[in-house]
């Protein structure tokens, strides 16, 4: 027994062998399946990522995101998750805030003013980057040539045209408060600039709350006065990168492809400044004069929102609820989301 127990041990130990060996030679055939390794297979980002489309509206004509939409960076970066872009042009905020609340909208700038009443409207925003102070160019109350009206006092009982949930509205609000006027004792038409701007033009309006380019336009070129602005009464207005909440939260990595492009264009307007403003005269076919006074004003960034904005925009909210503009408590500091900017820093 002993004799033949050796021979088939030893035969079955040198078939094992055969086996192995034969395992590791197909291991190493180039057309073998096993011979890729799942650790070091080619699989990129946009292979991991579903395909997407992101919404961006353009509120107010930002030169940022004309300069980025003519160079296509937005196109650029977003192909890289799989993502692809559409664009909307909007003149006024509340135009914007319906098509967020509609969900046709995924991102777009918005001013406090404008987040203030897209929050009252129910529509959940993300606020991911501080755009500018909006000290200059935003808000102004013009008057036309020869107005009898020289300060906000002089407004009691006049109609003056702005539109209503709009950070002009809001503006006019404080800047009534700060001249210890009531909005009850003005007379407000509520007309978009389409409307408000013949309106004003043809003497059915003693004032108009409006903002750049209009009223630099009306003030060049058919010598219509400013009575108070924000920077005057030092009443500033925040802009800010403004995002639907859930659609941040089911594509934070566009949120920050978002940021990137947009702090690419900030940079090579600060790099290149005149010939950006070039570019923007060209895309928006305006005067170059005013696109300057328009880019001096606005002094792009995109930067994490500073605490002090955060502080400051918590006093304006609490005011609007004092006034009644609000019905409830806006707690700004729930609408503030750092994180995806601190990643791209």
């Amino acid at each position: 027994m002993t004799k033949l127990t050796l021979p088939c041990t030893a035969l079955i130990l040198v078939f094992a062998l055969l086996l192995s060996a034969c395992g590791n030679n197909n291991n190493q055939t180039p057309n073998s399946p096993a011979s890729v390794n799942a650790s070091t297979s080619p699989v990129t980002a946009t292979a991991e990522l579903k395909p997407f489309t992101i919404s961006i509206g353009n509120n107010g004509g930002s030169n940022q995101l004309k300069l980025a939409q003519s160079k296509g960076w937005f196109e650029e970066e977003f192909a890289k998750i799989n993502g692809k872009v559409e664009f909307s042009d909007f003149q006024s905020g509340p135009q914007a805030i319906e098509s967020l609340a509609a969900k046709r909208l995924d991102v777009t700038t918005l001013v406090d003013g404008g987040v203030i009443t897209a929050i009252s409207g129910k529509v959940d925003l993300k606020l991911t980057s501080y755009l500018s102070s909006g000290l200059k160019g935003i808000n102004y109350v013009i008057v036309p040539k020869g107005s009898e009206v020289k300060e906000l006092a002089d407004l009691k009982g006049k109609r003056v045209g702005l539109p209503k949930g709009t950070t002009n509205h809001v503006f006019f609000v404080k800047a009534l408060k700060k001249s210890g006027i009531q909005e009850s004792e003005v007379n407000i038409v509520n007309l978009l600039i389409p409307e408000a701007q013949p309106a004003f033009e043809t003497g059915q309006l003693d004032a108009w709350v409006t903002a750049d380019p209009f009223a630099y336009q009306e003030v060049s070129k058919n010598g219509a006065t400013i009575i108070a602005s924000g920077e005057s009464l030092n009443i500033p207005a925040p802009v800010f990168t403004a995002f639907r909440a859930d659609f941040a939260k089911e594509h934070p990595e566009a949120v920050e492809a978002y940021l990137r492009v947009v702090k690419k264009a900030v940079d090579y307007e600060k790099a290149n400044y005149e010939e950006a403003l070039q570019t923007y005269a060209e895309l928006k076919k305006q005067d170059a004069e005013l696109i300057k006074v328009l880019a001096d004003n606005y002094q792009a960034q995109n930067e994490p929102i500073p605490d002090q904005i955060v502080a400051e925009f918590q006093a304006s909210a609490d005011l609007l609820l004092e006034l009644g503009f609000l019905k409830e408590k806006v707690e700004v500091s729930k609408l503030v989301d750092n994180t995806f900017i601190e990643k791209n820093n």
